[in-house]
């Protein structure tokens, strides 16, 4: 073991030495390894970004559900995505915009909850993960809760 660390120590020192132009040639090959390696990779996430979402746009729907404490103006459709996986996308009924599109892992059957104000969507989650906040209806059809200044409410927002 000795014998073979002391030859790898020689060998290394001879190519760093500076009477050779192997360190030339073995930084240039390192500099070609390491964009053919990251090529590679970029290469491989673009492919499974790819398998990706050709699985959510041909993912068949599963089901549907319409929220029902406000009068039904959204749908909610699920799809299984594979193994435990979900796709829920959620629409506007009214134009069938689509709002929000979520991917989370269910191992049970979809079981969604409307609120008046938010669809929870995976009841395992906590901390509020497993929820999608509604649009307020003083707000119209914007998708997404608008964030209001400190001591403002949302009775005196656009005075």
């Amino acid at each position: 073991m000795i014998i073979v660390s002391f030859c790898f120590l020689l060998v290394t020192r001879y190519v760093f030495s500076r009477k050779t132009e192997r360190k030339a040639r073995l930084e240039k090959a390192g500099r070609r390894i390491a964009i053919v390696g990251s090529l590679f990779l970029l290469l491989v996430l673009a492919l499974k970004y790819q398998a990706d979402a050709r699985a959510r746009t041909n993912a068949p729907v599963s089901g549907q559900s319409i929220s029902t404490p406000d009068g039904g103006l959204y749908l909610a459709t699920y799809a299984y995505l594979g193994r435990e996986e979900v796709l829920l996308r959620l629409y506007r009924r009214n134009d069938m915009a689509l709002i929000a599109e979520r991917t989370y892992t269910e191992l049970d059957e979809v079981g969604l909850v409307w609120n008046t104000d938010k669809l929870i969507y995976d009841t395992s989650a906590f901390d509020g993960h497993g929820l999608y906040r509604l649009a307020a209806s003083a707000f119209g059809s914007n998708p997404c809760p608008i964030p209001l200044a400190r001591g403002q409410d949302a009775s005196t927002f656009g005075d």
